[in-house]
């Protein structure tokens, strides 16, 4: 049966069949409905869109069969839904039988794959998208997901309409990164690229102004010229730029962009969201006093995962572990996502034994092998550190609070407070007692 529907009507359905059963908010559907965010009476008008998909449904507020409103949030749809669209790959691997991985899962997790595992980060940032809000910031220590987050991004405001620029430093070289100047002219020029925009430094670049406001001026100029889309700007590895002087410069201007929406409501910075990964941990090595350059902005920070969540990705691995087994799992790598990643790929792909996987965590040529061996690099090069780790290992309470949150953003400890400091997970403990003990 084909249902004649207006495009405003026809996008709404769209985006709840994109997720049946789960509630759509009122702001994702702003997002898709209205993607250049100029709403008027945007209230009235999605409850005039929803009014007129009720109807072509046959379908009432009252008596739901289709459409479900839940006050307050927004909307569900609660009909089966049989070959309803999807953005694209599963977010969740949840639906339909999939292949064991053939080699072990490491680094970015694609965004087809079915053994990534949302958290709390996942569903929170995805508001944050759809609220078009101005800087995220996705922090973690090493191997906690955070590439994987911004792939999610990335793809999340595609699918929504927006425009998306992604930038991964880890491709700069020495020379972009040896002044404010040279780096702001390099990022200019591959979003412009991206972007399909023409930049010339010699000739659009003016020496009086400075790097900061030339930046400033292009890229408001070019790439948030157009009024019609909203624009998402992905950095990953940004924490390349913690060792840089001028560091603390780029950060700066980020927040100024933030700034200027609260003075201004029709700026063009209202159109543009910078979603930035860093590693926490790098900024700690790095960092006596540990301060993050960016204050500005809404954080996420990726957790280790909780129970359920390592019971949902052992289940993804077509269950190798027990319940028990499980258990002993988490308690000994503590939700690690990447620990735990890799003791079922042992368990379920490499068909060895959890008995033999626990056997040989802690040791060097062990399945954790690198992991371990790249924490204990960590702290050898950093007699403070290690000497603090030692003392927490033998039960010390006297761990400088500035010591302590660094230990714990590079993800080694965990705890609230300095005297309540313990290793991050059993697995930990183990290893570092034959390393330093």
């Amino acid at each position: 049966m084909r249902i004649p529907l207006q495009q405003q009507p026809f996008h709404s359905l769209i985006c709840l069949l994109e997720h049946p059963g789960e509630i759509v908010t009122r702001e994702e559907l702003r997002a898709r409905v209205w993607p250049d965010r100029v709403h008027v009476e945007f209230e009235a008008n999605l409850n005039r869109v929803m009014n007129k998909l009720r109807s072509a449904l046959g379908d009432s507020a009252g008596r739901s069969r289709y459409i479900e409103t839940i006050p307050g949030r927004g909307y569900r749809f609660i009909a089966p839904a049989e070959g309803a669209p999807h953005p694209g790959p599963s977010l969740t691997g949840k639906g339909g039988p999939h292949r064991l991985p053939v080699i072990p899962i490491s680094g970015a997790i694609s965004i087809d794959s079915p053994f990534y595992i949302e958290r709390e980060a996942d569903s929170r940032i995805r508001q944050a998208i759809a609220g078009a809000e101005s800087v995220l910031l996705i922090k973690g220590p090493r191997q906690s997901g955070k590439t994987s987050l911004l792939a999610r991004v990335i793809h999340h405001a595609r699918f929504s309409g927006m425009a998306v620029i992604s930038v991964d430093l880890q491709k700069l070289n020495a020379p972009h990164l040896s002044s404010m100047e040279t780096f702001l002219q390099a990022l200019t020029k591959w979003a412009c690229d991206a972007s399909g925009v023409s930049f010339e430094p010699r000739r659009e670049w003016d020496a009086a102004l400075g790097a900061s406001m030339n930046f400033d001026r292009i890229i408001k100029s070019t790439l948030l010229r157009d009024r019609s889309r909203h624009l998402v700007w992905a950095i990953d590895e940004a924490d390349r730029l913690f060792a840089c002087p001028f560091g603390n410069e780029f950060f700066a201007l980020l927040r100024s962009w933030q700034n200027e929406r609260a003075v201004s409501p029709e700026d063009c910075c209202r159109r543009l969201t910078v979603a930035v990964a860093c590693a926490s941990d790098s900024l700690a090595l790095l960092n006596e006093s540990n301060q993050f350059p960016l204050s500005a902005g809404t954080s996420f920070v990726l957790e280790n995962f909780s129970r359920k969540e390592s019971a949902e990705l052992n289940r993804r691995y077509d269950s190798p572990l027990a319940g028990t087994e499980l258990a002993e799992l988490h308690d000994l790598v503590g939700g690690h996502p990447f620990l735990t990643q890799a003791a079922l790929f042992e368990t379920a792909v490499r068909r060895r034994s959890w008995k033999d996987v626990a056997a040989n965590a802690s040791n060097t040529d062990g399945p954790f092998g690198e992991h371990l061996r790249h924490v204990a690099a960590i702290l050898e090069r950093n007699p403070t550190l290690q000497s603090a780790i030692t003392g927490i290992l033998n039960g010390k309470s006297a761990v400088p609070p500035s010591v302590f949150y660094r230990l714990r953003s590079i993800g080694l400890v965990d705890g609230n407070s300095p005297r309540k400091a313990h290793p991050r997970c059993q697995l930990y403990r183990h290893y570092l007692r034959k390393c330093f003990d």
